[in-house]
């Protein structure tokens, strides 16, 4: 029988086995030693981006092509301790500047601040 952990990041369940989540030295690598087979783990974190962050722990290494999803993917990866899919982040982000109007945008609401 395969141990199977379900996470509920926020409210929403994601099931999954513990060696997907034990496959790394991350976050979820530390909350899995402790946990218990069947268990629901929760984490204090919004859900939006998760099934990503899942995903890269499955093997799927696939983000969405926006540069805002990207931010924010990035964003939740630091807080998961998730160094290879932070350093993709980075990379995407880099290669894929936002859209000129998007950077004039950005602009001028820094400056009104």
């Amino acid at each position: 029988m395969t141990a199977r952990i379900t996470l509920n990041v926020g409210g929403t369940l994601f099931p999954t086995l513990r060696s997907t989540l034990a496959r790394s030295d991350s976050f979820f690598s530390g909350l899995v030693a402790q946990a218990n087979d069947d268990e629901v783990l929760f984490v204090d974190r919004d859900p939006t981006h998760f099934r990503h962050i899942l995903n890269w722990m499955r093997g799927v290494h696939h983000i969405p092509d926006d540069h805002d999803a990207v931010r924010e993917i990035q964003h939740e990866a630091e807080y998961y301790a998730m160094t290879d899919l932070v350093e993709f982040a980075m990379r995407w982000r880099q290669k894929n500047p936002p859209a000129p109007h998007i950077r004039e945008s950005l602009r001028n609401i820094t400056m009104r601040l």
